[in-house]
């Protein structure tokens, strides 16, 4: 799985019009964004989910200066787009049990893998776990046995995740539209 994050250029006085507070934002759709305020007046823009990823960072800014365009139309600019100046996409692993997967995989082979966009702050943890198992100093990463390393759909894996996604985002879209009547 691939994910989207963009910077903005400094957007001034119309940045904090729009968005009251230095706090990081997650919205509550279920395909939905992240973001904050960075260095006064920029904006940090996350999200979007792709099983073929875009690697192409003009093409990854104009996808996201959309989807904020579509949050915070007050923040597009006289060339109709919200102004991107830094872009990246990454990515991401995902269990079909929504665990991360740690433990042997055969003799002296571990895994410590699918953290589902939380590696920054999870996996070192799970890769102590890991150096644990490894040195025998500890089992605690039997706790994530029971959920194992299920196949994940193989060649037509990425298919299914794009769709589950894309769905995710139709629903979001029809909660919002029926919320204005």
């Amino acid at each position: 799985m691939t994910t989207y994050i963009v910077v903005t250029r400094p957007l001034g006085k119309k940045l904090k019009q729009a968005i009251r507070t230095t706090d990081g934002i997650s919205d509550g759709r279920r395909a939905g964004n992240y973001y904050r305020i960075v260095e006064g007046d920029r904006l940090l823009w996350g999200g979007d989910i792709t099983a073929f990823g875009e690697v192409d960072s003009t093409r990854i800014s104009e996808k996201m200066s959309r989807d904020l365009a579509s949050v915070y139309p007050q923040l597009v600019d006289e060339s109709g787009s919200v102004p991107i100046e830094y872009s990246w996409s990454g990515l991401m692993g995902y269990a079909e049990h929504m665990m991360p997967e740690i433990g042997p995989l055969e003799k002296d082979l571990w895994a410590c893998t699918s953290f589902g966009g939380h590696g920054v702050n999870t996996a070192p943890i799970g890769a102590r776990l890991v150096a644990e198992g490894l040195c025998g100093s500890s089992e605690r990463w039997r706790a994530f046995a029971p959920f194992g390393f299920p196949w994940n759909g193989g060649f037509l894996g990425p298919f299914a995740i794009e769709s589950s996604y894309r769905k995710m985002q139709l629903s979001d879209h029809w909660r919002a539209f029926r919320s204005r009547w």
